[in-house]
């Protein structure tokens, strides 16, 4: 603007606020609005930017009209996906929980002492089913552990008989 003159020249005193005097040809202001002094001082900018972004899939691309938007967005979807984690995580604990709990109740019944008393793996799994009354899929991973280590428990003895 002092290149082409219209401003002759301006005085700087900002420190801690704005403090900036301009000196203009006499004249050159007259009849102007505060619209045009704020245009001439370009004190107001356009915001004509586009934000182009990928999906939160990767599979195509959205434009958005405002920075805002797309946080909206990004929290929404992120939030989605912590209720996912979340209930999966609330199931593996209810299921642990349950085994937990079966695997209590089979040795408040005195089970691990009855192990080597079963004739087969059939006998073994009707009587934790009666102990525990739980689902079949706490119980059948109950039975499985409570087999093995009974497995285990023979060929140690096994070895040590031979």
């Amino acid at each position: 603007m002092e290149e082409e003159e219209t401003i002759q020249s301006y005085i700087d005193r900002s420190t801690e606020s704005i403090d900036i005097t301009v000196k203009m040809k006499r004249g050159s202001v007259k009849g102007w609005t505060q619209t045009k002094i704020i245009d001439f001082f370009k004190l107001r900018q356009r915001m004509t930017e586009r934000i182009v972004v990928i999906d939160w899939n990767g599979r195509s691309i959205k434009q958005k009209e405002s920075a805002e938007q797309v946080v909206i967005e990004f929290a929404e979807w992120r939030l989605g996906w912590y209720t996912t984690r979340f209930e999966k995580l609330l199931g593996d604990v209810s299921h642990e929980l349950k085994y937990w709990l079966a695997m209590e109740a089979c040795f408040k019944q005195k089970l691990p002492a009855r192990l080597s008393g079963y004739a087969n793996r059939v006998a073994l799994e009707a009587d934790v089913m009666q102990i525990t009354a739980r689902s079949a899929s706490t119980t059948s991973s109950l039975i499985a552990s409570l087999a093995y280590r009974a497995t285990n428990g023979c060929l140690s003895i096994l070895k040590l008989c031979s």
